[in-house]
């Protein structure tokens, strides 16, 4: 009887060692599989400024320090690549969109892109209020990539041929409602007996290229038309005069 205890204890350990390998078999990280992207972490919280564009910052999540980017068969630091060549974030954005095997585009802030090499998750920003950062991390995608931070693009002139990338009302875009508004409604549009108004809003036109104007002028140069405006959801007051 003793001998069966024994060898049945014998059993358990060895039956509990072997699931202890499997277990430990499948901790272990998945190969990053990646082409163009080798990645070096250095302990500090994220996220973290990697890199200051003209336009725009490169942030990194998941403790990255070092950026390794492969272009042309020449693996150099990606900062190295920038610094080297002006026009080096076309090629960037152009490599990753060409080489990247899954693509998502967010539905929610304007149409922030995820894109991914193995497991890093490279996401470019595109928000409703301009904001076009790049934020790279390991399985990153849109939801993580927090799109609402940093720097945004701020123009003083509209470019030509400059589209409309949104309609907002400002007033409770950012959460910041004046309730108090006593001023006379600025007209927008008017005929002989109707006049057209957004009441107290701050109604703001944002274009591609990081231009912003009031509705009000938007629409008496013609850059909208009431068709832009209910395709943004933008409500407006008729009166009569």
């Amino acid at each position: 009887m003793r001998e069966k205890i024994i060898f049945g204890l014998i059993t358990i350990i060895l039956i509990l060692g072997m699931a202890g390998v499997y277990f430990c078999i499948k901790k272990e990280p998945e190969d990053n599989n990646a082409k163009m992207f080798e990645v070096t972490y250095n302990g500090s919280y994220s996220p973290q400024i990697y890199y200051d564009l003209p336009d725009r910052y490169i942030y990194t999540h998941d403790m990255i320090d070092s950026i390794k980017f492969t272009y042309n068969n020449e693996t150099k630091e990606l900062s190295s690549w920038f610094q080297e060549n002006d026009n080096f974030l076309d090629i960037f954005l152009a490599e990753i969109k060409k080489n990247s095997k899954n693509v998502v585009v967010s539905p929610y802030d304007g149409g922030s892109t995820e894109y991914h090499d193995g497991n890093i998750g490279i996401v470019v920003c595109h928000t409703f209020d301009n904001n076009i950062n790049i934020v790279i991390g390991k399985n990153l995608d849109w939801k993580t990539a927090s799109c609402g931070f940093g720097k945004k693009i701020l123009v003083d002139q509209k470019a030509k041929n400059d589209k409309v990338a949104n309609i907002i009302d400002k007033s409770t875009y950012y959460g910041d409602v004046d309730i108090s508004c006593v001023d006379e409604p600025e007209i927008f549009y008017e005929t002989p007996k109707t006049k057209y108004t957004f009441g107290c809003r701050n109604i703001v036109v944002l274009y591609e290229s990081g231009f912003e104007e009031t509705a009000e002028e938007a629409f008496k140069n013609g850059d909208i038309t009431f068709e832009d405006l209910d395709k943004y959801n933008i409500t407006y007051s008729i009166t009569q005069k």
